[in-house]
């Protein structure tokens, strides 16, 4: 049995559950859908109301949670966008990081020199031991931020590494991350064609690796689709997404695969035609070629039952996700989604 927050007709509940079966434990003081986020370590839960203003952090005794920092409201003009915690230590996003010092008051970390401007802010802050990883985000260049937190209530800079951009216009929206990869949910336009993408990166390194594009409008042609949200079961990835046909499941495993080698350049004096190479530098340069082509493999599966789902939460045991919703009478529910098998990956003709 795990222990996960969920919500149904009577607000948010702690529950016990084991696949299918959910057992109510205790009801979580959660009003609507609020920001919130369990601690790395799953013992502390931290909660973001009134429009991103009053921060609150709870801890995990037994089969409830005991409030262990009073409702502290943010510094004017500062309102959350992405929230994380370590431990029982409390991470807010803004425009910079934000930590509390105190009954009331706020300690701002500052952001690099280069990161800062007008109008930017961070839309992720990801967690991997005494690393965390700070997302930026609205205008280029957008950068993946390192901070050392191996003294949780002190985040010191560390490095960066810059963000390639996918579309003109993107904007990042959404992070979510796994044992050893991350992704972000983003959307752009580009004359007039427009996309969400869902982009994977190496948490270790921070490189940029794999783009999936979703369009909602190219050359013409029309889709309704939205990426909604993310969450990893160790390096497996589910993500919602809603569709015109109805909401879907993508998924993504990334357990098994590997940062990809970089590509090295040659120069082009050297590079020889096709046409005279012999037929095992031809076998070579397709096995190069399809190697840096290739992706893994995300595939969807469909959701049935729901009108729409409202909430997609990773299961504590990392075997699958909850989701929540209406079903087609208009009557809440939440069901259990273990992971689906990955089918075979599809051949290039």
């Amino acid at each position: 049995m795990t222990l996960n927050l969920l919500p149904g007709p009577e607000g948010w509940h702690l529950c016990a559950c084991e696949a299918e079966r959910v057992e109510r434990l205790s009801a979580f003081p959660l009003p609507g859908w609020m920001m919130w986020c369990w601690s790395d370590d799953r013992r502390h839960v931290l909660t973001v109301d009134q429009g991103g203003k009053r921060v609150t952090t709870y801890r995990l005794e037994g089969e409830a949670f005991v409030r262990t920092m009073s409702p502290s409201t943010l510094p004017k003009d500062v309102k959350a966008h992405c929230i994380a915690m370590k431990g029982e230590q409390p991470y807010i996003g803004e425009k910079s990081l934000w930590v509390p010092r105190g009954p009331r008051e706020w300690e701002h970390i500052p952001m690099p020199e280069f990161a800062q401007g007008e109008g930017k802010r961070l839309d992720g802050i990801l967690l991997d031991g005494d690393r965390l990883v700070a997302v930026d985000d609205i205008l280029l260049p957008k950068y993946n931020l390192e901070y050392d937190v191996s003294d949780p209530a002190t985040p010191v800079y560390v490095g960066s590494k810059r963000i390639r951009a996918n579309i003109s216009y993107e904007r990042i929206y959404s992070v979510a991350g796994g044992t050893r990869w991350f992704v972000t949910l983003s959307r752009g336009i580009n004359h007039g064609n427009q996309a969400s993408y869902c982009t994977v990166f190496h948490l270790e390194t921070l490189n940029q690796v794999w783009a999936y594009p979703f369009w909602s409008y190219f050359m013409g042609t029309k889709t309704e689709i939205s990426l909604r949200h993310a969450v990893f079961l160790d390096d497996c990835m589910c993500m919602l997404v809603d569709h015109e046909e109805g909401p879907r499941l993508h998924w993504l495993d990334l357990t098994d695969e590997v940062l990809p080698a970089p590509r090295k350049p040659r120069p082009k004096a050297k590079r020889k035609p096709r046409s005279e190479m012999t037929p095992e530098e031809l076998e070579e340069h397709r096995r190069a070629r399809a190697e840096f082509r290739r992706k893994a493999h995300m595939f969807e599966t469909p959701i049935t039952g729901f009108a729409r789902v409202h909430h997609l939460q990773a299961c504590g045991s990392g075997q699958g996700v909850y989701l929540t919703g209406p079903d087609h009478d208009g009557q809440p529910q939440t069901r259990w989604q273990p992971i689906p098998p990955t089918p075979p990956e599809p051949t290039e003709v």
